[in-house]
C-alpha cells in the first residue's frame, strides 16, 4: 500500500512488489502502471491460483516487461510446469522467466559499469565453513 508514495519519493529506487500484492493486486498492478521504478513479482502462489487480472497484466504491453516470476519456497518444477500452462503470449513468458531478471538486476553489464566491488570479491575462508568452496 506505501509503494506508490515510496515511488514517488525515490523515482530511482528500483522496487519489486513481492507475493503478488496480495491481497492488495489490483493496487500494485496500478502503482506498476503509474511508476516505472515499480515491478510485479510474480510469487508467493502456484501459477495454477493466480488471478485472470494478473494473467492479464503479465500478458499486457506494460506487464510483459515488468513481471519477474519467483517461487517463494514452492516446489520451483511444479511452478515452472504450471507457468508453462499458462497460455501467455511467447515474449511475455520468455520476459517473465529470464529477461525481466536481467534488465532489472543488470546482469548483462559488463563489472566495470555495474561496480568495482565485483572485482574484487575476497577468498572464501573454507576453514570456517567447509561445505562453501572458493570456487
Amino acid at each position: 500500500m506505501f509503494l506508490d508514495r515510496i515511488a514517488c519519493d525515490f523515482p530511482d529506487l528500483k522496487m519489486i512488489g513481492a507475493h503478488t500484492g496480495w491481497p492488495w493486486v489490483d493496487e500494485l498492478i496500478s502503482v506498476c502502471y503509474k511508476w516505472e521504478n515499480v515491478w510485479f513479482g510474480v510469487d508467493a502462489w502456484l501459477p495454477k491460483y493466480l488471478s485472470p487480472q494478473i494473467i492479464q497484466f503479465i500478458n499486457s504491453r506494460l506487464g510483459r516487461d515488468r513481471c519477474l516470476w519467483g517461487t517463494n519456497g514452492l516446489p520451483w518444477k511444479e511452478s515452472l510446469k504450471q507457468l508453462c500452462e499458462l497460455g501467455l503470449k511467447e515474449d511475455a513468458e520468455r520476459k517473465l522467466m529470464r529477461e525481466n531478471a536481467i534488465d532489472l538486476f543488470r546482469l548483462n553489464e559488463p563489472k566495470s559499469i555495474v561496480g568495482e566491488s565485483f572485482n574484487a570479491i575476497p577468498e572464501v575462508d573454507t576453514s570456517i565453513r567447509p561445505h562453501l568452496s572458493a570456487n
